[in-house]
């Protein structure tokens, strides 16, 4: 049985904010947040941003240029960021303790699979697996290593979530490594919300795995 998580406190929404500004570097900063842009909401971490500077601002701006498309990953680039991703779990974790998910068992029903585009690069996949009418579970979250650390997991990562809304979903789950290497996965749903919890669905204990919840 799954467990209800933790309430997560989502920020006020609204359409779109203004936020004119030019940083120090002399960069002219766009004078529109999209509304998908959640961390941005609030003043605070508006002045942040400016006062992290101009790079700050590309990379945010260049996430959120990736075009989010259903998969049904006969592509060559989108098989071969699946390759890499189980490359990378079977490098960091025992074979038994890998969950990732194959090309097949991403195509299977109740499974979503998401790629993100950046012109005609794949930049980043994510899956949706529907575990009931109320709870879903994230897998595949994977971002090519041409694009880490430009803020592209974090795009897919609110596109699975806005889609969870979407259908009505009121909580997402995830399982994921408990190694070194997954330190900054951990770092990203933490800061998206999600709570560490127990195994849920089908899943044991296991020194291997971290399990986390969030409502949505």
């Amino acid at each position: 049985m799954l467990r209800q998580p933790i309430p997560h406190q989502r920020l006020s929404s609204r359409a779109s904010v203004a936020r004119p500004g030019i940083h120090s570097s002399g960069v002219v900063l766009s004078q529109w947040v999209p509304d998908s842009a959640a961390r941005f909401r609030d003043d605070k971490l508006w002045a942040g941003l400016m006062d992290a500077g101009a790079g700050c601002w590309l990379r945010y701006h260049r996430a959120m240029n990736i075009t989010f498309r259903i998969d049904d990953l006969s592509s060559a680039q989108t098989q071969a960021l699946v390759k890499r991703h189980l490359a990378g779990m079977h490098e960091n974790s025992p074979p038994e303790s890998v969950h990732a998910f194959d090309i097949d068992k991403l195509r299977a029903p109740g499974v979503t699979f998401w790629s993100g585009w950046l012109d005609d690069e794949i930049a980043c996949m994510g899956a949706l697996k529907k575990l009931d009418d109320a709870n879903g579970e994230i897998k595949s979250m994977r971002v090519a290593d041409a694009f880490l650390g430009q803020g592209v997991g974090r795009a897919m990562l609110e596109h699975i979530l806005a889609e969870a809304r979407g259908i009505g979903l009121k909580a997402l789950w995830l399982e994921t490594g408990s190694t070194e290497a997954f330190a900054p996965a951990i770092r990203l749903y933490e800061s998206a919300g999600f709570v560490m919890c127990g195994p849920f669905a089908d899943y044991t204990d296991d020194p291997f795995s971290r399990f986390m919840t969030r409502r949505v």
